[in-house]
């Protein structure tokens, strides 16, 4: 709460715990009372998981905002090029086609599959959440759910209602799941870095949704598969020797004893401010 503002007057153009700021803070644009709505919707993420849904980390070519943008993306789809370029500290992050300057190659994953491949988190349930979060992590402040309105979304009265032993993928059902998905290859891949982000913006639900196809015990081709070596480690790596940069959700990041990724350092300057006064 420290760098909290008034509405009416903003005491620093630097608000919010790092993993909750929201990309108009960032990047340096007008922030109003919207900014707690993003923030919120990443808390809840947090609670669900037990991850933060966006964890930036500094690299030898680029600092943990580029990073923190790019996770963004990554998630959300590219960033609208007015938007991006709308900031004071836009020249810093973009070039003049709203494109990243910094970091190059990112991993699509969007929310639902997030939830799903990662959190093991069953079809229905993902969906049901990535509803509730996407309305509340839209780029544009204006588009943004105010907290009014989340109060009456559909998931806050049906959500627990799911919360039991249903929730999650079985170990084999998620094998399943993962092992369709390298057989359908390339077909749906959005964490190759090679689908233009245009295309993850415009595309239908058949190709941004999860599989559809929950017939696991009659699918002989998946059962052949299982029947390989083929292993959720052996995935895992394969997956970690495929991305480009380890800027994103399938990581991996190194350790780092000494650069605390949960605060930022520094002086508050809303109180230092104050004490000269």
């Amino acid at each position: 709460m420290g760098n909290g503002c008034w509405t009416y007057h903003h005491f620093t153009p630097e608000i919010q715990t790092r993993q909750y700021r929201s990309p108009e803070v960032i990047i340096g644009a007008d922030y109003d009372t919207s900014a707690d709505v993003w923030s919120f919707a990443c808390t809840i993420f947090e609670m669900i998981t037990g991850d933060f849904l966006f964890e930036p980390r500094k690299g030898q070519n680029y600092d943990k905002d580029d990073d923190h943008l790019a996770q963004m993306m990554e998630l959300l789809g590219r960033m609208p090029k007015n938007m991006a370029l709308s900031g004071k500290n836009s020249t810093q992050f973009f070039d003049k086609t709203g494109s990243l300057k910094n970091i190059r190659g990112l991993n699509y994953w969007p929310l639902e599959k997030v939830l799903m491949e990662k959190y093991r988190i069953k079809e229905k349930n993902a969906k049901e959440l990535a509803a509730f979060l996407k309305p509340m992590l839209s780029w544009y402040t204006s588009d943004r759910a105010s907290a009014q309105e989340m109060l009456k979304h559909p998931w806050l009265n049906t959500a627990n209602d799911d919360f039991d032993g249903n929730y999650h993928y079985t170990d084999r059902e998620y094998e399943v799941l993962m092992l369709k998905k390298q057989m359908r290859g390339s077909k749906d891949n959005l964490e190759d870095g090679k689908q233009e982000m245009s295309e993850l913006q415009i595309s239908d639900a058949e190709e941004n949704a999860a599989d559809e196809d929950s017939n696991y015990s009659s699918d002989e081709s998946t059962a052949s598969f299982l029947s390989q070596k083929e292993s959720k480690v052996e995935f895992r790596r394969a997956k970690e020797r495929q991305a480009k940069i380890n800027n994103s959700f399938t990581g991996p990041y190194p350790l780092d004893p000494i650069d605390f990724p949960h605060a930022d350092k520094g002086a508050n300057t809303q109180f230092t401010n104050a004490l000269k006064k």
